[in-house]
């Protein structure tokens, strides 16, 4: 389920992109292993499945059927043959059907899309799913990581994977993923358990930790700027800024024409920022980075995901685009719609108005819903699919947070427990 604040409350972001929110479903506080997964339990789960199909197959009647028992119908043994094998030929052919990469993870338990059901009810963990059997629990002496630790395993992480690109840049697309694929389980995912068992406390003090990744963004410096300004309470705001910028030999972007220039390298926006306007921010500690060369770049999904490591224990979690303002008091505001959502650990998310729109003027009017998707039509987006606002489903402000079936990575702000329990 998911909160729509669309209806219910302001806009405090401007961007050229709702209110909205999702409720985040808490995972059991404690997995039970699951026994080994050796042959003899894959044939017997085989011949489960078959039984079950034949149950299914013989369940209703029809045809040329003979009766077997009170309420039992069965099909003569042909039709019933006939259908189990055009059944299992569907199967086949499924698997058949699928790309080579996709068919060897099936081939080794390696689709953890398949297995959610159980992850979802805690008898297996991705962990699991992916290596087989392993001892693991959510409970550990250890102290939290200190963000020296976070900032250096993920920073060596990058540096390790742009080498095993280099080492493969003759290699097809299925073979750059492979090598991403086996870096990553070997490496970065062992380390991503250590780290959610090494989570800090979530702390009960209305501080926000807001995740920003920024890609070469030129409007990053007054995004960070305009959050501490406009912020009710800047002592209580914590930035997580993953900086992608190029630092030598650049060039553009895609201009007019399909042209590219050379350009000088990027403005370092933390850097600027914590020698300038934000030097007592960052003084205290309020303002952390991770640092990746342009050429090392994943991209904005695995950007936002390191941004989320640098987290701090703060009470909220918000996750903005890079290139955004606020209205006065933005923090406050946001904490109040959370504290007003219909759900102990609410997901409010929304696509902001463009940057020319008068935040203040609409404070009091209701903002779009977040609406239905849609594939992109632009070539340089390759037909993703992209969320609609509708602007006039509501007709009038309302105070509590309606609920939503999407959320938009742009923008969002949650109970800090998403980070250890989504």
């Amino acid at each position: 389920p998911a909160l729509d604040t669309q209806g219910g409350s302001l806009s405090i972001l401007s961007d050229h992109c709702v209110w909205g929110a999702m409720l985040a479903d808490r995972r059991p506080n404690s997995h039970a292993p699951p026994p080994p997964r050796d042959n003899s339990q894959r044939m017997a789960v085989g011949g489960t499945a078959l039984l079950f199909l034949v149950y299914l197959l013989t369940s209703g009647g029809g045809g040329d059927s003979s009766s077997a028992g009170v309420g039992t119908v069965v099909p003569k043994s042909k039709e019933l043959g006939r259908r189990i094998h055009k059944k299992w030929t569907a199967l086949t052919d499924f698997n058949r059907d699928l790309p080579d990469r996709l068919r060897t993870l099936r081939d080794q338990h390696e689709l953890v899309g398949e297995h959610l059901a159980l992850i979802q009810d805690g008898t297996e963990t991705v962990e699991e799913i992916l290596h087989g059997l392993k001892e693991h629990t959510d409970e550990t002496e250890m102290p939290p990581m200190t963000m020296k630790e976070i900032l250096s395993f993920l920073s060596n992480y990058i540096h390790q994977l742009h080498q095993v690109n280099i080492q493969n840049k003759k290699a097809t697309y299925q073979g750059i993923w492979q090598a991403y694929h086996d870096l990553t389980v070997k490496t970065l995912y062992p380390w991503d358990r250590e780290y959610l068992q090494r989570m800090p406390e979530r702390r009960f003090d209305d501080t926000i930790f807001l995740s920003v990744a920024t890609y070469r963004d030129e409007n990053c410096l007054n995004t960070i700027s305009w959050a501490f300004e406009k912020a009710k309470q800047p002592d209580k705001l914590h930035v997580g800024m993953v900086q992608q910028n190029c630092e030598e030999n650049c060039r553009s972007g895609i201009l007019d024409g399909g042209k590219m220039e050379d350009v000088e390298p990027d403005e370092d926006c933390h850097k600027v920022f914590c020698e300038g306007v934000g030097k007592k921010y960052c003084d205290a500690g309020q303002v952390r980075a991770l640092h990746i060369n342009e050429t090392e770049s994943l991209g904005p999904y695995a950007a936002r995901y390191l941004a989320s490591k640098l987290w701090n224990g703060e009470q909220w979690y918000m996750q903005i685009d890079s290139h955004m303002t606020f209205l006065q008091d933005w923090d406050s505001i946001s904490i109040e719609m959370l504290k007003a959502a219909p759900s102990k650990k609410p997901v409010l998310s929304h696509y902001p108005p463009g940057h020319t729109g008068d935040l203040e003027a609409g404070s009091n009017a209701p903002a779009p819903r977040l609406c239905g998707p849609k594939f992109a039509t632009s070539d340089l987006e390759s037909q993703i699919i992209r969320l609609e606002g509708c602007l006039e489903y509501d007709k009038k402000k309302l105070d509590v947070p309606r609920f939503a079936p999407f959320t938009a990575a742009g923008y969002f702000v949650a109970h800090s427990d998403f980070l250890r329990e989504v």
